[in-house]
């Protein structure tokens, strides 16, 4: 016969002290969501049981931080998204946005939109004129924008979602003597098309390209009168339109009321064969050739990739300092010394916003130096200190001239950037970025 045996607890053992679990909770404040061009806003997470958290802050500087307070500051007006994504202790991960608006300098300079100017080829959003304000990049008959997007917030140009098959944005209501301009970098000179894709409500309009220059407006050529497109978006031609190669400023002047404008296209309608390129740092794929490099600190510049905002592709370097000297020096080596007496041009693209020197300097065997001087005043090769990429293209000649011993047959320094005898803690921010670094013929 099985036996049973029953074990009976008291009411007074049987009591647990249950905690239940209290979920974490995600907060954050900002010191403001309405500032302007150059200020700075002060975020903090305030969120409870927090294992980890990313901030992300597009249009920023930084553009992240995994610090739970941080400073952040904004160069480009326009309307922000913050993001914070908070990891708590049980492993759940939850995330919420946060947006500033920026509001653009009553006078700021002129500068692409972006950062880089706009090239040859491509696809040109019309609202993506340049930076400056009402008449420097713009001309708007009133000061609002009357479209239905918060597109390139607090500027007066209209903006809104458009209807056609590509892009996201028109400008709209456009008015008689509205304009626009563009930063565009032009690499082979030739005879261009100009496409726009637009639609214009009545026949009539026309659109003018010009080239600015400083104070000098130049006339290249229009569309012509422009026919109704019946509701639909169309591509109009300005045809045989001659730009010379390097940075222009090209202002689109609209003549007649109601065009609705997407994009434009620069065509070349000149076959000109591939320009021979020599690649040493880039990500361009229409290459020839190019070296394998070492990047070598030399005196105090840190020398970081970046991915913030690159001139091309998806990364560029950094050339920091850290206040310790008072002068500084990084190289870009070769693995070998290589041969590059077969090309003409120099080509490298540069950002800085410090007022200091800075030397540019290339070296062949047995210590043969040629040295570039690049001053903030003088600007030279177009080199400004503003903050936004500015493509340099060099004549090799130019680095020959300074040194007719120099030996372009055996190179053994590609570039070594070097201060000048000036005390670089005296110079404000002297950081320098670099992209698009390759040699042409």
């Amino acid at each position: 016969m099985a036996l049973i045996f029953f074990s009976f607890l008291s009411c007074e053992d049987d009591i647990r002290e249950v905690t239940l679990y209290e979920k974490g909770t995600l907060e954050a404040k900002t010191s403001s969501t309405s500032i302007n061009v150059g200020e700075v806003v002060s975020f903090e997470n305030l969120s409870t049981k927090v294992q980890s958290l990313t901030w992300t802050f597009e249009g920023g500087n930084p553009a992240t931080s995994f610090n739970p307070k941080v400073e952040v500051t904004y160069n480009q007006s326009g309307v922000y998204k913050t993001t914070l994504e908070v990891k708590y202790i049980d492993n759940q991960i939850e995330k919420e946005d946060y947006f500033v608006e920026v509001s653009p300098l009553a006078v700021e300079p002129q500068s692409p939109y972006g950062g880089s100017p706009k090239v040859t080829e491509t696809k040109i959003q019309f609202e993506d004129f340049d930076f400056g304000g009402e008449g420097i990049s713009y001309h708007d008959t009133e000061p609002e924008n009357k479209g239905d997007a918060h597109y390139r917030f607090g500027h007066g140009v209209d903006i809104k979602t458009t209807l056609d098959e590509e892009g996201k944005y028109d400008v709209t209501s456009i008015q008689n003597g509205e304009w626009l301009e563009y930063s565009v970098f032009v690499e082979t000179a030739s005879v261009y098309d100009f496409n726009f894709r637009l639609l214009a409500d009545d026949s009539g309009s026309s659109i003018k390209i010009q080239d600015v220059n400083g104070g000098t407006v130049t006339d290249l050529g229009s569309t012509g009168l422009i026919e109704s497109t019946d509701s639909a978006y169309k591509t109009i031609k300005a045809e045989n339109i001659t730009l010379s190669a390097g940075q222009h400023v090209i202002r689109i002047l609209f003549s007649g009321n109601g065009i609705d404008a997407n994009y434009f296209e620069i065509i070349n309608t000149v076959y000109v064969p591939p320009v021979q390129k020599f690649g040493i740092y880039t990500e361009n794929t229409d290459l020839i050739g190019s070296v394998n490099v070492q990047l070598e600190v030399n005196n105090q510049f840190a020398i970081n990739t970046i991915t913030d905002n690159p001139y091309e592709g998806s990364k560029a370097l950094s050339f920091t300092i850290d206040g310790t000297a008072d002068w500084a020096m990084a190289s870009i080596i070769p693995d070998s010394p290589i041969d590059i007496s077969s090309y003409a041009t120099y080509n490298v693209a540069l950002k800085s916003t410090s007022n200091g020197t800075i030397l540019i300097r290339l070296q062949s065997g047995g210590g043969q130096k040629a040295i570039l001087t690049f001053d903030a005043a003088s600007e030279p090769y177009g080199f400004k200190r503003d903050g936004n990429w500015h493509f340099l293209s060099i004549p090799i000649a130019d680095f020959v001239a300074k040194n007719p011993a120099i030996n372009l047959n055996a190179i053994t320094e590609l570039l070594v950037f070097r201060s000048s005898p000036d005390d670089v803690r005296n110079a404000n921010n002297y950081n320098f970025y670099l992209d698009n670094f390759y040699l042409s013929k």
